[in-house]
Protein backbone atom coordinates (compact mmCIF):
# COMPACT_ATOMS: atom_id res chain seq x y z
CA UNK A 1 0.00 0.00 0.00
CA UNK A 2 1.17 3.37 0.70
CA UNK A 3 4.54 4.40 1.85
CA UNK A 4 5.72 7.36 3.97
CA UNK A 5 8.68 8.51 4.96
CA UNK A 6 9.73 11.63 6.89
CA UNK A 7 12.62 13.42 5.37
CA UNK A 8 13.13 16.56 7.49
CA UNK A 9 10.99 18.90 9.97
CA UNK A 10 11.82 22.65 10.62
CA UNK A 11 10.02 23.83 14.46
CA UNK A 12 8.41 20.41 14.95
CA UNK A 13 8.23 20.75 18.62
CA UNK A 14 5.36 21.86 21.19
CA UNK A 15 8.44 24.43 23.03
CA UNK A 16 9.04 26.62 19.52
CA UNK A 17 5.66 26.67 18.71
CA UNK A 18 5.45 28.23 21.80
CA UNK A 19 8.44 30.60 21.17
CA UNK A 20 7.50 32.03 18.38
CA UNK A 21 3.49 32.59 19.40
CA UNK A 22 4.98 34.50 22.60
CA UNK A 23 6.30 37.22 20.31
CA UNK A 24 2.78 38.64 19.96
CA UNK A 25 2.60 39.24 23.98
CA UNK A 26 6.46 40.05 24.54
CA UNK A 27 7.03 43.78 24.32
CA UNK A 28 9.72 45.65 22.54
CA UNK A 29 12.11 46.46 25.17
CA UNK A 30 12.48 42.69 26.19
CA UNK A 31 14.69 40.49 23.83
CA UNK A 32 12.59 37.76 22.43
CA UNK A 33 15.17 35.19 23.13
CA UNK A 34 14.91 35.62 26.64
CA UNK A 35 11.19 34.06 26.81
CA UNK A 36 12.92 31.15 25.66
CA UNK A 37 11.78 28.04 27.97
CA UNK A 38 14.77 26.27 26.79
CA UNK A 39 13.62 23.23 25.04
CA UNK A 40 14.60 20.14 26.70
CA UNK A 41 16.34 21.97 29.07
CA UNK A 42 13.30 23.18 30.27
CA UNK A 43 11.67 22.23 33.65
CA UNK A 44 8.28 20.36 33.65
CA UNK A 45 6.45 23.20 34.61
CA UNK A 46 8.09 25.66 31.83
CA UNK A 47 6.97 22.63 29.28
CA UNK A 48 3.13 22.87 30.81
CA UNK A 49 2.95 26.35 30.21
CA UNK A 50 4.46 25.35 26.56
CA UNK A 51 1.48 22.70 25.96
CA UNK A 52 -1.19 24.84 27.80
CA UNK A 53 -0.47 27.83 25.61
CA UNK A 54 -0.13 25.40 22.45
CA UNK A 55 -3.34 24.26 22.94
CA UNK A 56 -4.69 27.25 23.33
CA UNK A 57 -3.78 28.64 20.18
CA UNK A 58 -5.23 25.44 18.54
CA UNK A 59 -8.78 25.76 20.63
CA UNK A 60 -8.71 29.23 19.83
CA UNK A 61 -8.53 29.11 16.08
CA UNK A 62 -4.79 30.94 16.01
CA UNK A 63 -3.62 28.49 13.49
CA UNK A 64 -1.27 30.95 11.81
CA UNK A 65 1.32 29.62 14.41
CA UNK A 66 1.39 26.54 13.19
CA UNK A 67 2.26 27.74 9.48
CA UNK A 68 6.17 28.00 11.19
CA UNK A 69 6.48 24.37 11.60
CA UNK A 70 8.06 22.46 7.94
CA UNK A 71 7.67 19.14 6.96
CA UNK A 72 9.17 17.41 4.04
CA UNK A 73 7.67 13.60 3.08
CA UNK A 74 8.84 10.67 0.46
CA UNK A 75 5.04 9.10 -0.50
CA UNK A 76 4.43 6.11 -2.61
CA UNK A 77 1.09 5.82 -3.71
CA UNK A 78 -1.19 5.25 -6.74
CA UNK A 79 -1.96 7.83 -8.92
CA UNK A 80 -5.69 8.14 -7.60
CA UNK A 81 -4.50 9.38 -4.34
CA UNK A 82 -1.89 11.74 -5.60
CA UNK A 83 -4.67 13.59 -7.79
CA UNK A 84 -6.21 13.96 -4.45
CA UNK A 85 -3.76 15.34 -2.75
CA UNK A 86 -2.80 18.06 -5.24
CA UNK A 87 -5.95 19.10 -4.53
CA UNK A 88 -4.76 20.50 -1.40
CA UNK A 89 -3.14 23.78 -2.70
CA UNK A 90 -1.05 24.66 0.13
CA UNK A 91 1.21 21.35 -0.34
CA UNK A 92 4.67 21.77 -2.90
CA UNK A 93 5.09 18.82 -4.56
CA UNK A 94 7.83 17.30 -6.91
CA UNK A 95 6.51 14.00 -8.30
CA UNK A 96 7.85 11.16 -10.63
CA UNK A 97 7.31 11.77 -14.21
CA UNK A 98 5.61 9.39 -16.00
CA UNK A 99 6.82 10.73 -19.39
CA UNK A 100 10.68 10.31 -18.11
CA UNK A 101 11.20 7.22 -16.46
CA UNK A 102 9.09 3.88 -17.20
CA UNK A 103 6.22 1.98 -15.56
CA UNK A 104 6.81 -1.80 -14.74
CA UNK A 105 8.45 -4.05 -12.90
CA UNK A 106 8.43 -7.60 -11.39
CA UNK A 107 4.84 -9.04 -10.85
CA UNK A 108 2.24 -6.55 -9.22
CA UNK A 109 4.76 -4.15 -7.36
CA UNK A 110 3.90 -1.21 -10.33
CA UNK A 111 0.57 -0.84 -9.29
CA UNK A 112 -2.04 -0.67 -5.71
CA UNK A 113 -4.82 -3.37 -5.02
CA UNK A 114 -7.72 -1.70 -4.11
CA UNK A 115 -8.46 -3.85 -0.80
CA UNK A 116 -12.44 -4.79 -2.08
CA UNK A 117 -10.32 -6.17 -4.95
CA UNK A 118 -7.35 -8.21 -3.46
CA UNK A 119 -9.61 -11.15 -4.68
CA UNK A 120 -10.63 -10.42 -8.02
CA UNK A 121 -8.48 -12.08 -10.99
CA UNK A 122 -10.46 -9.91 -13.03
CA UNK A 123 -8.77 -7.17 -11.70
CA UNK A 124 -5.53 -8.81 -11.53
CA UNK A 125 -5.69 -9.60 -15.70
CA UNK A 126 -6.86 -6.44 -16.18
CA UNK A 127 -3.41 -4.78 -15.13
CA UNK A 128 -1.69 -7.27 -16.80
CA UNK A 129 -3.23 -6.51 -20.00
CA UNK A 130 -2.58 -3.01 -19.05
CA UNK A 131 1.77 -3.68 -18.36
CA UNK A 132 1.15 -5.97 -21.73
CA UNK A 133 -0.32 -2.97 -24.16
CA UNK A 134 2.06 -0.18 -22.29
CA UNK A 135 5.39 -2.20 -23.18
CA UNK A 136 4.06 -2.93 -26.45
CA UNK A 137 3.81 0.68 -27.53
CA UNK A 138 6.99 1.35 -26.32
CA UNK A 139 8.75 -1.54 -27.71
CA UNK A 140 7.03 0.06 -31.45
CA UNK A 141 8.85 3.05 -30.96
CA UNK A 142 5.99 5.22 -29.40
CA UNK A 143 7.23 7.73 -26.93
CA UNK A 144 6.80 6.77 -22.72
CA UNK A 145 4.74 10.27 -22.47
CA UNK A 146 2.25 8.68 -25.36
CA UNK A 147 2.37 4.92 -24.42
CA UNK A 148 1.27 6.40 -20.92
CA UNK A 149 -2.45 7.04 -21.62
CA UNK A 150 -2.92 3.31 -21.26
CA UNK A 151 -1.65 3.01 -17.82
CA UNK A 152 -4.77 2.80 -14.59
CA UNK A 153 -4.83 5.38 -12.00
CA UNK A 154 -3.65 2.09 -10.04
CA UNK A 155 -0.23 2.70 -11.69
CA UNK A 156 2.45 3.88 -8.60
CA UNK A 157 3.90 7.09 -7.99
CA UNK A 158 5.97 8.39 -6.19
CA UNK A 159 6.80 12.11 -4.64
CA UNK A 160 8.39 14.52 -2.11
CA UNK A 161 5.72 16.92 -0.61
CA UNK A 162 6.69 19.77 1.68
CA UNK A 163 4.20 21.31 3.81
CA UNK A 164 3.24 23.22 6.77
CA UNK A 165 1.83 21.71 10.88
CA UNK A 166 -1.60 23.64 9.88
CA UNK A 167 -1.84 22.09 6.27
CA UNK A 168 -1.44 18.77 7.96
CA UNK A 169 -3.91 19.31 10.65
CA UNK A 170 -6.33 20.64 7.56
CA UNK A 171 -5.39 17.49 5.57
CA UNK A 172 -6.12 14.81 8.43
CA UNK A 173 -9.65 16.26 9.73
CA UNK A 174 -10.73 16.24 5.88
CA UNK A 175 -9.04 13.00 4.76
CA UNK A 176 -8.05 10.51 7.84
CA UNK A 177 -11.19 11.68 10.04
CA UNK A 178 -13.70 11.60 7.75
CA UNK A 179 -15.08 8.21 7.20
CA UNK A 180 -16.20 9.38 3.15
CA UNK A 181 -12.85 10.11 2.20
CA UNK A 182 -11.11 7.11 -0.08
CA UNK A 183 -9.83 4.25 1.86
CA UNK A 184 -5.82 5.32 0.45
CA UNK A 185 -5.57 8.51 1.19
CA UNK A 186 -6.97 7.90 4.87
CA UNK A 187 -4.24 5.96 5.06
CA UNK A 188 -1.51 7.83 3.62
CA UNK A 189 -2.21 11.05 5.88
CA UNK A 190 -2.38 8.29 8.77
CA UNK A 191 1.07 7.35 8.48
CA UNK A 192 1.89 11.20 7.95
CA UNK A 193 0.69 12.11 11.28
CA UNK A 194 2.56 9.24 12.91
CA UNK A 195 5.16 10.72 11.40
CA UNK A 196 5.34 14.18 14.22
CA UNK A 197 6.11 13.56 17.85
CA UNK A 198 4.14 12.01 20.05
CA UNK A 199 4.27 15.42 22.77
CA UNK A 200 2.85 17.37 19.43
CA UNK A 201 0.46 15.56 18.74
CA UNK A 202 -1.13 14.95 22.48
CA UNK A 203 -1.66 19.10 21.65
CA UNK A 204 -4.52 18.56 19.83
CA UNK A 205 -8.13 18.08 20.20
CA UNK A 206 -9.06 13.95 21.03
CA UNK A 207 -11.13 13.54 17.92
CA UNK A 208 -7.57 13.64 16.29
CA UNK A 209 -5.82 11.12 18.97
CA UNK A 210 -7.85 7.86 17.64
CA UNK A 211 -5.45 7.94 14.96
CA UNK A 212 -2.88 6.87 16.86
CA UNK A 213 -4.02 3.35 17.37
CA UNK A 214 -3.54 1.27 14.31
CA UNK A 215 -6.95 -0.91 14.12
CA UNK A 216 -8.12 2.19 12.78
CA UNK A 217 -5.30 2.42 9.89
CA UNK A 218 -7.81 1.51 7.32
CA UNK A 219 -10.59 3.89 8.20
CA UNK A 220 -14.56 3.19 8.77
CA UNK A 221 -16.41 0.57 6.48
CA UNK A 222 -18.13 1.36 4.23
CA UNK A 223 -21.43 0.29 5.64
CA UNK A 224 -21.00 2.80 8.67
Amino acid sequence: MSKVRLITSSNLAVWRIAWIARVSTTPLDKDIVSVINGGVFATPEEHEKDVKLCKHLYTAGHWSVFEHCSMTYLLECSRACSLQLARHRHISRTEMSQRYTKIGGEKNDWYVTPPDCEKSLQFYNQMEDAANVYNSLINLGYKREDARFILPEATKTRMFITLNLRTLLELTQKRACDPRAQWEIRELVRKMWHEIPSELKEVFRPELKWLDDKKNDRGTPRDE
